[in-house]
């Protein structure tokens, strides 16, 4: 691989698969620069909503000794700039990225003359947080809380899209940074939805909730249609944009509609056993998942005809049980750690569930603009012989498969055939109804 996948018009990048590695600076231990972009053979830019910190593998074919020559022992800086400008938007786009190495993979001699190895990288943030601990004390809204952490003891910045309410106060029980966001965020809230703390490649640390992620504007439509538009494409712009919101290839697809699962993990109803230790008291709330959820497309992930010995699914509360323990009298007028999930776990916990509900992984090209977090729809076809012609209508989708996903993961992967995304999406309801066909119930032709 070169430093750059070049297909441009007018110094414009023609096609989503174009970009360059305009910066690639090595900063060894001993404060020397060192710029490798030419030995640079492969990126791959790992992002999650589940994972607090980039991964960034750079496969490096060598023909100096480099990692004799710079004393390569991990902590190394690595600046890496990656970046086009789009036909269409007429607009710069880049990853401006600061990672250090914390470990060199996959070692081995394919000549005599040269080494391969991958340089596997974490950002600035991950690395920090193996080396310090937190035992101070903490008060305040878990975003608060969460942002105080990543700005002091982190030295990053972080982007609050999210502002939960209930604050909450205790002491950091010894424990590493991110770790403690974790700890913080299994009882963080906004609206009982759950929260996630996570970073891309474009925004950076973001704090965000599943509620705020919800009424966010759909970013894109992806389809696999393997034809082009009908209509004439005169203009780059038009080619350009066609190919982008093409799916490549369908990766994979994982449908968790078993009801056998989901009902005992909580997903449509649940019961919280609450014990105060303070004044010996105890009570429960109990949760059915109801329409009004919020929810990525119209309809949920279950009918009223969905029964369980005669009884409707959502009605069985007792297949998933919670216990917590609270101290009513820990701190007078505040609450403690536990207090947040009072109202809100059994709701967030089927949030949590139900957005597994269908998982599918795409290859489309790249998009320095897409991130997790992002909300897309997807307008997959029917599977149809295709002598029908059915592949050739739009209109014709899988209404199961199809509709408002939540991107909760890509690889931005740079190689020699240019610049590709493997993005993993979900979603936790349906575009249409859960009714078959109708007909004779004892006996249906197919």
């Amino acid at each position: 691989m070169s430093k750059s996948y070049n297909l441009e018009v007018n110094k414009m990048a023609a096609s989503p698969k174009a970009y360059k590695v305009s910066k690639a600076d090595f900063h060894s231990n001993q404060g020397l620069i060192v710029k490798i972009g030419g030995i640079i053979k492969d990126i791959k830019v790992k992002e999650s909503l589940y994972t607090s910190s980039l991964i960034v593998d750079l496969f490096i074919l060598d023909s100096i000794p480099l990692i004799d020559y710079l004393k390569i022992a991990g902590n190394e800086k690595i600046e890496l700039v990656i970046e086009r400008r789009d036909i269409k938007s007429k607009l710069n786009k880049q990853f401006k990225l600061e990672v250090y190495v914390a470990e060199v993979k996959d070692y081995s001699t394919p000549t005599p003359a040269s080494k391969a190895y991958t340089l596997h990288c974490v950002s600035k943030h991950a690395y920090i947080n193996n080396v310090k601990i937190l035992t101070r004390k903490f008060n305040g809204a878990p975003n608060f809380l969460i942002s105080s952490i990543v700005t002091g003891e982190l030295d990053s910045d972080i982007d609050i899209r999210n502002f939960s309410t209930t604050p909450i106060k205790g002491i950091y029980p010894r424990i590493r940074p991110l770790s403690a966001i974790s700890w913080l965020l299994r009882n963080a809230y906004e609206d009982s939805t759950p929260c996630y703390f996570y970073e891309t490649a474009k925004s950076g640390l973001v704090f965000d909730s599943y509620k705020n992620i919800l009424v966010k504007e759909v970013y894109d439509t992806y389809n696999n249609n393997p034809n082009y538009r009908k209509t004439s494409l005169t203009t780059m712009e038009d080619l350009y944009e066609e190919e982008r919101q093409k799916i490549q290839k369908i990766l994979g697809q994982k449908l968790n509609l078993s009801k056998y699962n989901a009902s005992s993990a909580g997903a449509f109803g649940s019961t919280l056993h609450k014990i105060d230790i303070y004044n010996k008291t105890s009570n429960k709330v109990d949760f059915s998942y109801s329409d009004s959820m919020n929810k990525l497309n119209d309809f949920p992930p279950i009918t009223d005809k969905i029964k369980i010995g005669g009884q409707e699914i959502n009605k069985f509360k007792e297949g998933k049980n919670y216990f917590i323990s609270y101290n009513s009298g820990s701190y007078n007028n505040f609450k403690n750690y536990h207090a947040p999930t009072d109202q809100s776990i059994l709701k967030a916990e089927a949030y949590h569930h139900n957005i597994n509900t269908i998982k599918q992984e795409l290859l489309l090209t790249g998009d320095f603009d897409l991130e997790v977090g992002m909300v897309i729809n997807l307008k997959l076809l029917k599977a149809a012989d295709i002598t029908q012609e059915i592949i050739a209508n739009e209109e014709k989708k899988d209404e199961t498969l199809s509709g408002k996903h939540l991107v909760t993961g890509i690889v931005h992967h740079f190689g020699s055939e240019g610049y590709f995304m493997t993005v993993t999406a979900k979603k936790d309801s349906f575009i249409k109804k859960l009714e078959g066909i109708k007909g004779d119930k004892d006996a249906t032709k197919v």
